[in-house]
């Protein structure tokens, strides 16, 4: 008798990198992959099986994922077009695979960064508050199945 796995509802925050996707980007990839993955466990993250020139990870606060986050774009060689995006909230866990709308959101915000930018939702903000982390304003946006408008921050 085999026994689907089971599913965990997790509340995270989600470290998404894209990267430009042409054929360039796509062979220096696998090197920004190498480092992505070392910073976000260094930071006590959890790589996700993901897909393309797409790197995720999640971790249990958010000041972890943004340290993770300005690591990997301090550290990403010039040729690795980084954009970063951080979210927080429920996501599905099955093992490495990590689902959910929070996921979505936070591929969509990396989607919205310019290049070597990295942007926070409100929801990351709210939970950062006070802790002197310096961000501007990116303005609102809106996300399909979301009610409200999200704010997005730039980390500076």
């Amino acid at each position: 008798m085999k026994f689907a796995p089971s599913t965990d509802l997790e509340l995270a925050t989600i470290l998404t990198i894209a990267s430009d996707e042409n054929e360039n980007a796509k062979k220096g990839f696998t090197s920004l992959r190498s480092l992505a993955t070392r910073e976000a466990e260094w930071f006590k993250g959890r790589v996700c099986a993901s897909e393309n020139a797409v790197f995720c990870a999640t971790f249990d606060g958010p000041i972890r994922a943004i340290r993770a986050a300005r690591a990997v774009r301090d550290a990403a060689p010039e040729a690795n077009k980084v954009r970063i995006g951080l979210h927080t909230g429920l996501c599905e866990v099955r093992g490495e695979n990590v689902t959910g709308r929070a996921v979505e959101i936070s591929r969509e915000v990396a989607e919205r960064a310019t290049t070597g930018q990295i942007l926070l939702t409100n929801t990351v903000m709210d939970l950062v508050s006070g802790s002197g982390i310096r961000v501007s304003d990116r303005g609102t946006c809106k996300f399909e199945g979301v009610a409200e408008e999200c704010c997005l921050y730039g980390l500076q």
